[in-house]
């Protein structure tokens, strides 16, 4: 399979085995992202996305809430 002109979240996601209606992938870092692939017709495949940039504080946040070790 070969992706032409794609972004890097599309590329991830096709890379992931995504493909079927419902298939999901959550990345997190620094920032994170959720893609949910939508299959609106038999042959067109879409994706959707929800980003946010300050995944990673708080991921921090929740775990300092929990009084967990940071090396985590």
């Amino acid at each position: 399979m070969l992706a032409v002109s794609a972004g890097d979240t599309a590329c991830a996601a096709l890379g992931s085995g995504l493909f079927a209606d419902g298939d999901a992938l959550l990345t997190t870092g620094s920032g994170g992202q959720i893609v949910v692939v939508s299959a609106d017709a038999a042959t067109d495949r879409w994706y959707r996305m929800a980003a946010m940039q300050n995944v990673g504080v708080a991921l921090e946040a929740v775990r300092g809430w929990h009084g967990l070790d940071e090396r985590l």
